[in-house]
């Protein structure tokens, strides 16, 4: 029952992106590329690992360091191409950036609902098949 919850969990995790995938507003430039996560960053790999304490503070520092150092460049990139923007152009690219974490957020309340009807429809599941068991017990 829990490999079942937790699949249906990992799978409930998951949509988002399957959805992010064929709702998402074309951008008018190659989007940039993710980096996967470290799996180091994962407290199961570092047991796996028998990482010191020393050792998970250094990666974590790393991390941070790294996290700090793309968003300033993120920032430095954004700014520069807006410099190159025309004013209107500034305005219309806000309004899409708005509307789409607007459609974006419609999407995760959506998701959110969906969710919490696959909870409630598994917890009325597990109880029935309580009550089925002990039924069966008396």
């Amino acid at each position: 029952m829990k490999t079942r919850y937790v699949l249906v969990l990992a799978g409930a995790l998951l949509m988002p992106a399957a959805f992010a995938a064929d709702t998402a507003v074309a951008p008018a430039a190659p989007a940039p590329v993710a980096m996967p996560p470290d799996p180091l960053e994962e407290p199961q790999v570092q047991q796996e690992l028998k990482l010191t304490e020393q050792q998970r503070q250094q990666v974590q520092a790393i991390h941070k360091e790294a996290k700090a150092k793309h968003e300033a460049i993120r920032a430095e990139t954004q700014s520069r191409v807006r410099a190159v923007l025309t004013p209107e152009q500034n305005k219309q690219l806000e309004q899409r950036r708005m509307q789409h974490q607007e459609k974006r957020m419609q999407q995760m309340d959506k998701r959110e609902q969906k969710l919490e009807k696959r909870q409630e429809k598994m917890k009325q599941r597990h109880d029935k098949m309580q009550q089925h068991q002990q039924s069966g017990n008396l």
